[in-house]
């Protein structure tokens, strides 16, 4: 990756013709896609995503975009456009709207999502929502957005290209080119290849599938294997698939209808994202195949087809809870087929394969989407990318959306397809568009910040440093009555610990006898250092050395005088 020397604020002035594309999320990491464009004193926000928290965040629902600088951007930004509907793209929208006051473009569907996203947030009932279509524009002072019908797993995509000052700007949101779309909506190869033809100063691309070779399989190809797969079920049929993926939801409740199995919707975000497709006018699937999850022991085997949640194992999804037994309207067994109808992200191999063996110890067979061609991706894969670039023919290329090898791969297929200029760059880093040429400015290093359900802020304001070691080291509380000024009784000891090995309490029993020894010294002595601190530092080495652990101790010492209610005590 191309690296900078010192961290800047990057600008844009109303009187000059500079702009500047400035991804802030997405590269170097799957998820949390957000770019803004600059242009004539203004910012526009191209998606607004979220992304996984890593397994050492403990506590975090979802990581953000750095909202602290966005704050500071707040009054100049004049819009955000979401390409589509997909949490890694829309996730972080109602944090941002919260520090912006501009208007949200995006396509019907995606806006029907953002409704009931922002229905939830309390606060934001009257965001400026603006419908767009492929084939509209929008324009600002400096800068006109057009609209290019794109397909992906969701519906409703498109790629977003801005004219400038200087040229034409192409962001490609996340895409594959689906020759047999199953709603009939295709990927407007004529619009890319005439914006090729006019000339495009930048293109940023989807790298998602970079490493993989091939063409991307049609949605449509998944038909016969899923058909397949269910009519050759002796039993139930369970089938596990985004919830977002409406085109793979209307094919299997098609399917089902066909082979006269009744659906039940088992999971709220499917139930979600139906409705939405309802109020959309996308697609809505016939109330006489749809049975309530209540009904389900009404119907023989044989005549049920079960979509459910939890293609990532995620602890409270509606299958990871049949893997483990405890969902309270249905029980997996001996002659189930789950059909897994997905990808398993990167980083949820484990809690995915933990959920398969709960199934198959509960009579299940599984079926694994890659494998039984049951599954294929929404994100374009090499000849699909080299196809893009040959389409739009860029001055520059910058890739985006992707891990980092992803991200070198997609560059060099663009060396080699013989773009000019071609940058891989981090989040933060800042393409700046001049008349004389193109040349690179750095924000400086970019804040994350988390959800963690209650309230959103950094790594440091939220803990997370904290909730990491008492993670791994456990937390000690130590409670202690004394008076120093006295020889009198032995001072009173207590502990009590959380996540740590205590040998049936054996190591709490020694470690208690080693403070009541140290407070017991201290007696009538004038120390430099606070007892809190002794009695802490001790105790974490006593453990250090018993059981290989630091742990956070917390003191809280009662003096003569205090009483119980520890008010010298100290954390």
């Amino acid at each position: 990756m191309e690296q900078l020397g010192d961290c800047r604020v990057i600008e844009t002035s109303e009187t000059s013709r500079d702009v500047v594309v400035l991804p802030i999320g997405g590269l170097g990491r799957i998820g949390m896609n957000m770019t803004l464009i600059g242009a004539r004193g203004g910012w526009h926000v191209i998606d607004c995503g979220v992304r996984f928290p890593d397994p050492e965040q403990f506590g975090a629902a979802s990581v953000l975009p750095d909202l602290g600088w966005i704050e500071t951007l707040a009054p100049h930004i004049r819009s955000v456009i979401l390409t589509h509907g997909h949490e890694d793209h829309i996730g972080a929208l109602p944090h941002l709207l919260r520090r912006v006051n501009a208007p949200v473009h995006g396509t019907r569907f995606t806006l029907e999502l953002v409704r009931r996203k922002l229905a939830e947030t309390p606060g934001l009932t009257d965001v400026d929502l603006r419908t767009i279509a492929p084939g509209e524009t929008c324009s600002f002072p400096g800068i006109e957005f057009g609209f290019v019908r794109v397909t992906h797993s969701i519906p409703d995509c498109v790629s977003v290209f801005a004219r400038t000052d200087q040229g034409t700007v192409l962001h490609t949101g996340d895409w594959k080119i689906d020759r047999e779309p199953v709603d009939g909506e295709h990927f407007d190869e004529a619009r890319f290849r005439s914006l090729g033809d006019a000339g495009v100063r930048l293109l940023l691309s989807d790298s998602t599938n970079a490493l993989v070779p091939g063409w991307t399989a049609s949605e449509a190809s998944l038909v016969e294997p899923l058909k397949t797969q269910v009519e050759g079920a002796p039993g139930r049929v369970l089938v596990t698939t985004f919830a977002s993926n409406l085109h793979r939801l209307e094919s299997v409740c098609r399917i089902a209808e066909e082979a006269g199995r009744s659906v039940c919707l088992l999971g709220r975000s499917l139930t979600r994202y139906v409705e939405v497709a309802r109020a959309a006018g996308r697609w809505s699937p016939d109330p006489g195949l749809l049975v309530a999850p209540e009904r389900l022991d009404d119907l023989p085997d044989g005549h049920l087809l079960i979509i459910t949640t939890g293609t990532q194992g995620e602890p409270s999804s509606a299958l990871a809870r049949l893997s483990r037994g405890d969902h309270p309207l249905l029980s997996v067994r001996s002659g189930d087929r789950v059909l897994h109808s997905a990808r398993v992200i990167p980083g949820n191999e484990r809690a995915v394969n933990a959920m398969f063996s709960g199934l198959i110890r509960r009579g299940a067979e599984v079926v694994h989407g890659w494998r039984s061609g049951i599954h294929c991706s929404g994100h374009a894969r090499q000849e699909e990318l080299d196809h893009m670039l040959a389409l739009v023919r860029p001055s520059t290329f910058v890739p985006i959306h992707g891990e980092v090898a992803f991200l070198r791969d997609h560059a060099n297929r663009a060396r080699q397809a013989g773009v000019p200029e071609v940058h891989e760059i981090e989040n933060g880093v800042g393409i700046v568009l001049k008349d004389e040429g193109t040349h690179l400015e750095s924000l400086g290093r970019l804040d994350t910040w988390f959800d963690d359900g209650t309230r959103v802020g950094t790594f440091e304001e939220l803990g997370m440093r904290d909730r990491v070691r008492l993670a791994y080291n456990g937390v000690v509380g130590v409670h202690v009555r004394w008076d120093p000024g006295s020889g009198g009784d032995e001072p009173v000891v207590d502990l009590d610990t959380r996540g740590l090995y205590t040998d049936e309490g054996r190591l709490l029993e020694r470690c208690r006898r080693e403070v009541v020894a140290i407070v017991s010294d201290a007696r009538g002595k004038d120390g430099d250092e606070p007892m809190e601190d002794v009695i802490a530092r001790a105790v974490r080495r006593f453990f250090k050395r018993d059981s290989g652990r630091r742990p956070e101790v917390m003191v809280f010492l009662a003096t003569k005088g205090a009483g119980e209610r520890g008010e010298d005590g100290k954390g």
